[in-house]
């Protein structure tokens, strides 16, 4: 009968530090660009792409709520947020350069395939992307973004105007949506109930936009905002060939970005989910359990993780791989599959039973130095998963020389136990028969 395996306080706290939000900066292009970042990193990612006038902040309770499935990255733009804030004469603030900056980002770090929340300025940014690497973009999840002239309605007249002549008469009804009063209207205008809603969203924000020199960073990409309609037919034409699986979730009473913008999406995609919700501008601060609860159902029909019980058959082939090594003298491998946990167990051919790592690591160790030589396979395994842990039957079929010229043919019942630490599966218990023959040959274990 196999002991009991149980979790110490360090492997718990190692479990709940996957899902905890961690505040990190990353260079890129010489700008500090800070992102929080959660869940294990060998889930599927979603990269979260904010809008204006707010940050990676406006995620904070997303995060949260999709870190246990998900590997989840939000990042500042520059001059938002967290992240170097240079000036207009350093830093030229179009779409193209924020989407440039992000780019690199997701380059910095390795991001090779993940599906795209985009909201408001985000949508801009993450369209260009994914434009000009459809291959990666595995989904996209659009809140409040647009890509269609119908989504720019009354609210976009003078900013419109702005476009057309770049003057300081022009430039005054935008300074006025740099205000409090502004800031706090794109939050509350259109949600069902105002005291939903935390104040903390409109006074973070607008700390940062009263920054000095933020407003001259706001202004230039209110000009530059014009560089995104004349794309639109190019994003759209992305939609129609790549069609990649799209969730729409939308404030349908925000007035920035209104439904009328929502609907043409289902012209040019065919796997498509369509939400209207009831409420504004900043749909996650009132519907935010709703939305994560329709990217957790989105995502595991359109983006599929690995099955555990392939996670685990890979892991059992690399630990009869490291086996094989260890029988060379590479214990390496070996102690790399492994727990480290003081309740990991071993009792192996030659008998014996090992408690602990500081008794199984020396163990391994000793058998690693005696070369023992020959090769051992593993058949008719049989793997079940229950959520982090995984245990596999099988036979351990192959030779030992024992340390002599002659093999010794072996031929024996093994049992391993598998947990998922910090999104790897590592060995805690491996149990084989006895072997008689290998005993007399390289002497008994007590």
């Amino acid at each position: 009968m196999n002991p009991a395996v149980t979790l110490t306080e360090e492997q718990i706290r190692s479990t709940l530090a996957k899902e905890r939000t961690m505040h990190k900066c990353l260079k890129v292009e010489g700008l500090d660009i800070y992102y929080r970042q959660a869940g294990p990193k060998d889930a599927p990612t979603i990269l979260l792409l904010h809008g204006f006038p707010t940050s990676s902040h406006m995620f904070r309770n997303l995060i949260g709520a999709l870190a246990d499935r998900y590997h989840v990255v939000a990042p500042d733009y520059p001059g938002f947020g967290n992240s170097s804030m240079p000036s207009p004469e350093q830093f030229e603030y179009t779409f193209d350069r924020l989407a440039e900056v992000i780019e690199g980002f997701i380059e910095g770090l390795g991001l090779d395939k993940y599906s795209l929340y985009v909201m408001d300025y985000g949508a801009p940014v993450g369209f260009r992307i994914a434009a000009k690497h459809p291959e990666r973009v595995q989904a996209l999840i659009i809140q409040n973004g647009n890509a269609y002239e119908e989504g720019l309605g009354q609210f976009w007249e003078p900013i419109r105007a702005y476009w057309k002549e770049r003057t300081a008469a022009n430039a005054q009804p935008l300074l006025k949506l740099l205000t409090m009063e502004s800031t706090k209207w794109q939050y509350t205008n259109g949600v069902r109930d105002v005291e939903a809603i935390s104040p903390d969203n409109w006074i973070f924000d607008q700390a940062l936009l009263d920054r000095p020199g933020n407003n001259d960073i706001m202004m230039e990409l209110f000009y530059d905002y014009r560089s995104n309609p004349p794309l639109y037919p190019q994003w759209q034409e992305y939609f129609r060939k790549h069609q990649p699986p799209t969730l729409i979730v939308w404030g349908k009473n925000d007035l920035i970005f209104p439904a009328e913008g929502a609907h043409p999406y289902k012209r040019d995609l065919t796997n498509i989910e369509f939400h209207l919700l009831d409420t504004g501008h900043f749909a996650l601060e009132e519907d935010g359990e709703l939305i994560a609860a329709l990217i957790r159902e989105f995502m595991a029909n359109n983006v599929a993780r690995p099955r555990p019980e392939s996670e685990v058959k890979q892991a059992l082939d690399e630990f009869y791989a490291a086996l094989n090594k260890m029988f060379t003298g590479d214990i390496g491998p070996m102690s790399e599959l492994w727990s480290h946990g003081s309740d990991v167990t071993n009792m192996g051919p030659f008998g014996g039973r090992h408690v602990g790592w500081n008794q199984v690591g020396p163990e391994l160790e000793r058998q690693a130095r005696m070369n023992l030589g020959g090769r051992v396979i593993c058949r008719d395994e049989l793997i079940n998963v229950n959520g982090n842990l995984a245990y596999c039957l099988c036979v351990e079929h192959g030779e030992h020389m024992g340390g002599g010229a002659t093999p010794i043919s072996i031929e024996h019942r093994a049992t391993g136990i598998f947990r998922r630490e910090n999104g790897k599966w590592k060995m805690v218990h491996h149990h084989t028969d006895i072997e008689p023959q290998l005993q007399e040959a390289v002497g008994k274990v007590e």
